[in-house]
This record gives structure tokens, sequence and C-alpha cells, in this order.
């Protein structure tokens, strides 16, 4: 069976379409795992882990955005 380029293009298309799905899929099932151990800490060490997350953020967008 012969594919033509415009079908080819297509087939193509939902090939990688399939492969970004299963890259998010991948990654809720590790955001599910993370969930799972962090349910599991303290509230001392959740509040710090929270913390820490915070400050990585904030800094990651001062960095982004040229701010001091």
């Amino acid at each position: 069976m012969k594919v033509n380029k415009k079908d080819q293009s297509k087939i193509n298309k939902i090939i990688k379409e399939i492969g970004l799905v299963n890259k998010k899929m991948i990654g809720l099932k590790k955001a599910s795992d993370v969930e799972f151990v962090f349910d599991k800490m303290d509230d001392e060490t959740k509040d710090a882990v929270k913390s820490l997350i915070n400050h990585l953020m904030v800094a990651r967008a001062k960095k982004e955005y040229g701010i001091e």
C-alpha cells in the first residue's frame, strides 16, 4: 500500500501527538508518586518543602525577567 504525502503528514502529526500524550501521562504518574510521598511527610517538613519550592519559583521568575 502506497501512502501519499498528505496522508503521511497526517500520520506523522498523529504519532507526534501520541508521543506528547505519553510524555504527559508519565509526568502525571511522577506527580502522583511525589504527592503520595508528600502526604506521608510531617507538617514541619511539608512547610519546609513548600517554602523551598516557593523560593525556587521566585528565583526563576526573577532570573527570567531580569529582576534583582
